[in-house]
Parts: structure tokens; sequence; C-alpha cells
């Protein structure tokens, strides 16, 4: 399966900074995580303490919205991939009728979204 064009669209879903040479990423099912936080939860798992899971109130309104704007940043990132997962579906000649039902809309639905994919 072909990746998203250039890893420098693509940007850690924790902390939100891209993948760069050096800072590599790695994702699976359109999240994407770099190195450090990975080694991050990998030693918070270690730990038993809990990841992502600090109560919203225990923020500031600033640190609210700048968790927002993260989280928007992601919408492209997460179109891209599921873009070319459709696409390699299509390849593998999976039909409009099972892409619709993982997108949970109908057949007509998948294939106006994504028929473009076909000619690629």
């Amino acid at each position: 399966m072909h990746g998203p064009n250039g890893i420098s669209e693509m940007r850690c879903g924790f902390c939100g900074l891209p993948g760069v040479k050096g800072r590599p990423l790695l994702g699976g099912l359109g999240v994407m995580i770099c190195g450090d936080c990975a080694r991050e939860a990998a030693r918070s798992f270690d730990e038993g303490t809990e990841t992502a899971t600090a109560a919203f109130e225990a923020h500031t309104e600033e640190e609210l919205v700048r968790m927002l704007r993260g989280v928007t940043g992601q919408r492209p990132q997460l179109e891209r991939f599921q873009r070319d997962l459709v696409t390699y579906m299509r390849s593998r000649g999976t039909s409009w009728g099972s892409i619709g039902e993982g997108l949970g809309v109908t057949r007509q639905s998948a294939w106006e979204r994504f028929r473009h994919v076909d000619g690629q």
C-alpha cells in the first residue's frame, strides 16, 4: 500500500510535530506517532501510569484551545489515509458496497466520494 505523498505532510497525533528526516513517524489506521512520544508512552505503560487520560478540567482554556487546534489539524492527515486505503482496496478489487460498509455509508455514497480513485 502506498502512503501519503511525503512524510513531511504527516504529523504525530500526540505532540503535533511533523515527521521529517531524522524524526520518522510510525502509524496505523490513520494515526501517527513519533519516536519521542512512543518512548514516553512505553515508559508510562511500564510504570503503570495512565497516558492521555488527564481530565479536561485540569487544563486551562488556552491549553484546551491548543488541543482542539491539534485535533482539528489531524483531519487532513486522516482524510489522506482514508483516500489511500480506499485506493488500495479498489486496486485489490474490493467492491463499493464493502467500502461503503467500512465508511458507514451506502455503496452509492462511497462511490460518489471516491470514484476518482479507480483511475489511479
